[in-house]
């Protein structure tokens, strides 16, 4: 390398050029700055250079080359330039004891430039990069010196770089070191905390209230949901409202804020204070704040929320719910699968896996789980980009599952990433049937993830591949104007998540793991060709545009099924979707089901029956809303305010203030009457809603889930497919098979990913 022989070269030539330097010109001196080793530290120190620094450099630079010369700096020269202050030193050559220091110096600063070439690493800086940064290093420092208020250089370079990245796509982030951690905790799946899941207004989205200048009181901080094992234990409930944490007053804190006071050192006790709907009330009937201790431990989230034998037991069929791919997933489900067939009579005769709302995670728990499902030698996906190369992965062992034992994967349109390479590989392999709900289609992101750290603790998140399932196709939905464009690879962790958080703050935040994952898919929902009609649309800087129907392209399973590419991944059997009601929406982001919950804790003697809301509570529940409406407790109206105040605004802005200020309020009321309206169509899902809410303060998570498969059309409609084997295997048949039954039958073929039920 010429890195190499400048290093071996450079003591000697240094202590040459030290002792030359003596008789006319300056040399450079100083300690190098502080920080960690990077390839990016050079850059950061130009960054940070002064105005004085580099104005001193120009004057020793035109020193050298002659007064009208032009600059010519080697590599050595940058590189000095970096490590080190401009200092001017006048030495008269005169002086021999002197010259021989002068000389040392350079010897000893040739020896650090040795030493730095070696451990710092090089790659070639395109002067496109190089002019960049000197634009870029200029804009700060001038803004640093003599913007016309102070700045915060720091949050400066932080914007200018998430600035830079949101023109790619909405998976290329920089992570701030507390980012950096929350990330890393939603890779590992650990965390030290307590293991609550909060709810409340984020750090961004009072920043943004504040900048609005909005003037409306904090989102209360409440319990969304309490692990078994930790905070469930102790006593924490969903709906419960904090109040103090460690003896300090949550009052006007951020979520964030919360979850870092409920976060600690393993083996350390917090006191928590809350409140609790119809608890512990006063003379005046308000609740007052009970308290508990919970233990902050290194919480392990587990990616099985729930594995159980369904149906009757001798029928022996399993049930596993697979919520995320930290990277003990795959060990996870081995668990689950060997205690299922311990307890089945006969062993599992047929297994349903659960991979709904399931947003991703790590490329190699993807593939131990599809390896633990698929024939062994089978090919489960592969991952191609520029400078990723390509990286194929196949099943090497024997499958957990056995061969005749059907399998059913439930997927819906929050099934993303991580979930699709497993989809697909039981798909594309002719190993299961996926069973879709509504449109049938999942997700569809085919992209990949690497996280590579930085300095100072913070780390970059960025695109570095597309994936293609074993039958060769990339169900990747949305193309994005930054995707396409080279990036560089890195040999950190390779992440597959669904999206990016919402910078305007997600509805709910974990005290441990932002699973970011974990709600995002939910919250902003799947962007599909039909939603965006084919056409572009424009990002935070990237423009996304949906692949069209008429570009997507046919490949073939094992059996010779035909499947398709650009639209995540299609179901083979569909469940009809339920339709929520704008109601609903309005009733679960108000935590209305939640408050009524405590309502009726405080009025009722918990049975463990198989129903608790029956009609009189459901018609109990309804005027309860009604009164805390009227009473502005509740405003259900809430999600349609931005468009109320767009209508006033124009009506006003055009001259006609009578109707914006009169004339709106029968609207509002008529449009409030249709949503209660709800009540009444949406009966059933209003129900399940309100019960789940009330068993939540009693049962626990696994509890709950189970209990909610009795009323899920999907699960049924799976669980009723694994147990007629002659219905799956002309799901799963190929072409041939088709043919052969058509011929005997006489009916015409139609494609197994058709059929609806």
């Amino acid at each position: 390398r010429p890195c190499l022989l400048l290093a071996l070269l450079a003591p000697a030539s240094a202590f040459v050029g030290g002792a030359s330097s003596l008789q006319t010109r300056p040399f450079l001196s100083g300690s190098r700055p502080t920080g960690p080793a990077s390839s990016g530290a050079a850059a950061s120190r130009l960054i940070h250079a002064t105005n004085k620094q580099r104005r001193a450099w120009d004057l020793y630079v035109k020193q050298v080359n002659g007064e009208d010369s032009e600059p010519r700096l080697d590599l050595l020269s940058r590189v000095q330039q970096f490590l080190y202050k401009p200092v001017n030193i006048t030495v008269p050559w005169e002086s021999l004891k002197i010259a021989g220091l002068g000389g040392l110096g350079g010897l000893l600063l040739g020896s650090v430039l040795c030493i730095t070439l070696f451990l710092t690493p090089y790659g070639p800086v395109s002067s496109g990069i190089e002019r960049s940064l000197e634009l870029f290093e200029n804009v700060l420092v001038d803004l640093d010196e003599s913007y016309v208020d102070e700045v915060d250089v720091q949050q400066l370079l932080q914007q200018a770089i998430s600035g830079m990245l949101r023109t790619l796509d909405p998976y290329t982030e920089f992570e701030n070191k507390e980012d950096a951690v929350t990330l890393q905790e939603s890779v590992s799946g650990k965390y030290g905390g307590v293991g609550l899941v909060i709810s409340g207004e984020t750090k961004l989205a009072q920043q943004e209230r504040n900048r609005s200048g909005r003037n409306q009181p904090n989102r209360n901080i409440q319990v969304v949901s309490a692990f078994e094992g930790y905070a469930f234990d102790a006593g924490m409930r969903p709906g419960d409202t904090l109040v103090s944490v460690g003896g300090t007053s949550i009052e006007g804190l951020t979520v964030d804020s919360v979850r870092d006071l409920l976060r600690g050192s393993p083996d350390t006790e917090v006191p928590v204070r809350f409140t609790r709907e119809g608890v512990n009330l006063d003379g005046k009937g308000v609740p007052q704040p009970l308290e508990v201790i919970l233990k902050r431990r290194m919480v392990k989230v587990s990616d099985v929320k729930l594995a159980t034998l369904v149906g009757s037991p001798a029928d022996g069929v399993g049930y596993v719910q697979l919520s995320g791919f930290s990277p003990s997933a795959g060990k996870d489900l081995a668990a689950a699968l060997h205690a299922l067939d311990m307890t089945a009579p006969k062993g599992l005769s047929g297994l349903i896996l659960d991979l709904r709302g399931n947003p991703g995670g790590l490329l190699e728990s993807a593939v131990e789980v599809s390896a633990a499902l698929v024939p062994q030698g089978s090919d489960i996906v592969f991952a191609k980009g520029r400078a990723f190369g390509e990286a194929k992965y196949k099943s090497a062992s024997a499958p957990l599952r056995r061969a005749e034992v059907p399998l059913a994967i439930l997927t819906n349109s929050g099934t993303a990433s991580a979930a699709e390479i497993v989809s697909g590989a039981i798909q594309d392999t002719d190993s299961g049937v996926i069973v879709g709900v509504g449109k049938g289609r999942t997700f569809g992101k085919g992209l990949v993830q690497n996280v590579r750290p930085l300095p100072y603790d913070s780390a970059l998140k960025y695109t570095v591949a597309k994936y293609y399932t074993p039958s060769g196709r990339c169900i990747q939905s949305v193309n994005y104007g930054g995707t396409s464009r080279e990036l560089v690879a890195s040999s950190e962790t390779t992440v597959l998540d669904a999206v990016s958080p919402d910078p305007s703050g997600a509805p709910v935040n974990v005290d441990v793991i932002d699973l970011d994952d974990t709600e995002a898919a939910d919250e902003e929902g799947p962007l599909s060709s039909v939603e965006m009609g084919g056409g572009g649309v424009r990002g935070a800087g990237y423009t996304a545009r949906a692949v069209r129907e008429k570009d997507r392209k046919e490949f073939k399973t094992t059996h010779g099924r035909v499947v398709r590419d650009g639209g995540g991944i299609e179901a083979d059997v569909v469940a009809p979707e339920k339709q929520t009601s704008s109601l609903e929406v309005a009733l679960l982001v108000q935590n209305v089901y939640f408050d009524y919950a405590g309502h009726w804790s405080a009025t009722h003697a918990f049975k463990n029956t198989d129903r608790v809301v029956d009609d009189a509570t459901f018609n109990d529940f309804r005027r309860y809303v009604v009164e805390k409406q009227r009473a502005g407790d509740y405003d259900l109206l809430a999600l349609y305010q931005s468009q109320f105040k767009s209508l006033e605004s124009a009506l006003t802005e055009g001259g006609l203030q009578n109707l914006a200020t009169g004339k709106l309020d029968p609207i509002k009321r008529s449009v409030l009457d249709e949503m209660m309206r709800g009540f009444d169509t949406q009966k059933g899902t209003i129900r399940e809603a309100l019960e789940n809410a009330i068993l939540s303060r009693y049962l626990p998570e696994s509890m709950l889930l189970k209990r909610q498969l009795t009323t899920d059309d999907q699960f049924k409609l799976a669980l009723s497919i694994v147990k007629d084997r002659p219905r799956y295997d002309s799901l799963l048949a190929g072409p041939a098979a088709d043919a052969a039954e058509d011929a005997r039958s006489g009916d015409a073929a139609v494609p197994a990913f058709m059929e609806a039920a």
